[in-house]
């Protein structure tokens, strides 16, 4: 069984027993085509999940399963990328730290923002607006954290940040680990 991998707009091929070929890729050119390609998983999935919150023509079911998604599929996201990103903090300058931080505080806001107004009889067009802004967020973090973890090599990790590593490859919709 195979598995492709986009990495921006080169696709490679690998095994399912992927683990090895990966570390091996990641050994040489960092952590930033690895995030890519689990943050492009999780936006996929994430902006064809809330596209319910922006649809006027959503069925029940589309939007059942987009506030269901916003309650406990989303958390787990945050939370794999948050401990991820507190184990490669060393790793940051803190200007880069702090930015990475500050757009994380941003996603975490409007997600709270997001499932307040799914909570109660929200107006679709204040849905669709602090959906729109939440996407965009996450895209505007996703490439932060990118650019952040590119230039850190696996070999420098220690043994918890490669914990972190894998757990958040294992939560990516690809099945990635």
């Amino acid at each position: 069984m195979w598995v492709y991998l986009k990495a921006a707009t080169l696709y490679r091929e690998l095994p399912m027993s992927a683990t090895f070929q990966i570390a091996q890729s990641v050994a040489r050119e960092g952590l930033s085509d690895l995030t890519a390609t689990v943050h492009d998983a999780w936006m996929e999935e994430g902006s064809r999940l809330f596209e319910a919150f922006m649809s006027p023509d959503a069925t029940f079911w589309e939007r059942w399963a987009a506030v269901n998604y916003l309650r406990s599929r989303f958390p787990e996201r945050l939370d794999t990328e948050q401990q991820l990103l507190n184990e490669l903090q060393s790793f940051l300058r803190p200007a880069v730290r702090s930015t990475v931080r500050m757009q994380g505080d941003r996603v975490v806001r409007l997600h709270q923002e997001l499932q307040r107004l799914s909570d109660g009889r929200a107006r679709a067009n204040d849905m669709a607006r602090v959906t729109r802004a939440l996407l965009e967020a996450v895209r505007l973090w996703y490439a932060e954290v990118e650019l952040a973890v590119g230039g850190i090599r696996l070999q420098a990790l220690s043994t918890s940040a490669r914990r972190a590593l894998d757990g958040f490859r294992c939560g990516s919709a690809l099945g990635l680990g």
